[in-house]
């Protein structure tokens, strides 16, 4: 007999961009079947594969585009498992993989949790903390998100509808998913009844914000008792760029709308709708506006606040507020001749910088190829297909109203979008992180002419 291989016998090692991609894809599976299944639909009847998929993969990668409105096409199984989805979706891969490690009690390597740091932006190895952290942090703000939402929902509804209603929109807003359940609501119109109910706002903008921080600026701003000398850099980037972008977001937006698609509410609501539109545009997908009325310039500046989208290790998409940092930084350094790029009396790493640009890059031109492919596809204009392709690629979930609409192919091109959204950035920095031998030979020295 002879003997086997050992090429064969060889174990196939997988890179963590695969694995987050098997796992992801895994969860986007076996979603697809579970709402596929009669007991899903509010009618009995099974819902087409590719709605379903679609359902399955807005709900995983915490977007919030539907084909079928959440609240009267699902039934009650239906909309638990997409709650389900959004939940293990925005926690994030690395937990993911953490807990799965330690319920079949296995470790984590060195490699496994210098990543899993590293996809949180911190330096500590102790993976177990980091994921108990998470943990905390997202069930704390999620059941504190419940409590206030109750306020509202329970008088409204009941104990038992009341309470899932509170349950199931702390868990959207705070992931950033934009999925909502409203019964009393036209089908797709999401919050659209409550543009000035103040508290019902202030409660959905805050549960949005905290779950774009991200965890480690959350769990930095905890430990150091929000003392700002303490905080980490990261941190300080995080919380100063965010205020930035939902300040600026608001203004703009009051600006651009004020006569288009805010014409029809006084200058309080205005405000309001303006600071919420800004809020939700950097990931969460929830709606107190009919966004199918903005403006062209309007609509262009929340496309610019979709692609930018949370923080890093948060449960928001989009290429990121510290990356977005780096390049204005990188920009005024050059500008000024600098020979590095410097922010809270520290200089950051050319790494940085280079990693910066090129997932800007990146997203810039997905953005540019999938719109055009979008525009030829459907009978739109470009500022529609713009702003769709923009949240699907920001994971965001706003639609100027044509998502129900979309043709087969322009659906399955959305998903893949969504799935390059919540996976792309972090598979590149994963690529990036990765350790690789350098060739111990220096190229000589090329000039090209730049500008």
């Amino acid at each position: 007999m002879h003997n086997s291989s050992p090429m064969l016998l060889k174990k196939k090692k997988f890179t963590f961009a695969q694995i987050a991609a098997l796992v992801y894809l895994t969860l986007i599976g076996v979603g697809t079947v579970l709402l596929m299944l009669p007991i899903s639909s509010a009618q009995g009847t099974p819902t087409s594969l590719l709605d379903c998929l679609f359902t399955a993969t807005s709900a995983t990668c915490v977007t919030g585009l539907i084909v079928v409105d959440t609240a009267t096409h699902w039934s009650f199984f239906g909309q638990v498992v997409i709650i389900l989805l959004i939940q293990t979706g925005g926690m994030g891969f690395m937990a993911m993989v953490a807990m799965l490690f330690w319920a079949t009690g296995k470790k984590l390597g060195l490699t496994q949790r210098r990543l899993l740091w590293q996809s949180a932006g911190g330096e500590d190895a102790n993976a177990k903390h980091l994921t108990r952290n998470i943990l905390a942090c997202t069930f704390i703000c999620e059941g504190i998100g419940t409590v206030l939402l109750s306020f509202f929902f329970v008088p409204k509804y009941g104990p038992g509808k009341g309470l899932f209603y509170s349950i199931f929109h702390a868990i959207s807003a705070f992931c950033n998913a934009g999925f909502d359940i409203l019964p009393e609501q036209v089908p797709f119109s999401s919050f659209l009844l409550y543009p000035d109910h103040v508290y019902l706002n202030v409660v959905l903008m805050l549960l949005i914000i905290f779950g774009g921080l991200g965890f480690f600026a959350l769990y930095d701003l905890w430990k150091n008792r929000c003392r700002w000398t303490k905080l980490s850099l990261h941190t300080k980037l995080v919380l100063v760029v965010s205020a930035l972008l939902i300040v600026l977001g608001s203004l703009g937006l009051l600006a651009f709308e004020h006569n288009a698609a805010f014409s029809d509410i006084d200058f309080g609501t205005k405000v309001l709708a303006s600071m919420f539109q800004s809020v939700s545009a950097r990931t969460a997908g929830i709606a107190t506006a009919d966004l199918s009325t903005l403006s062209p310039a309007g609509c262009l500046w929340m496309c610019i606040l979709m692609v930018i989208g949370g923080s890093p290790a948060s449960t928001a998409g989009g290429m990121k507020t510290t990356t977005f940092a780096i390049l204005i930084l990188g920009i005024w350094a050059e500008a000024r001749r600098k020979p590095s790029v410097t922010v809270f009396k520290r200089r950051l790493d050319a790494a940085s910088v280079t990693r910066a640009w090129t997932i800007c890059a990146i997203y810039f031109m997905l953005v540019i190829i999938c719109t055009m492919l979008l525009c030829a596809i459907e009978p739109i204009t470009l500022m529609q297909g713009l702003f769709e392709i923009s949240s699907a690629i920001g994971t965001v979930g706003l639609t100027m109203g044509i998502t129900p609409s979309l043709c087969s192919l322009s659906k399955v091109l959305i998903c893949v979008l969504m799935f390059a959204g919540k996976l792309g950035a972090m598979t590149l920095a994963f690529a990036l992180a990765e350790r690789v031998e350098s060739v111990p030979l220096q190229r000589p020295v090329g000039t090209v002419i730049i500008g």
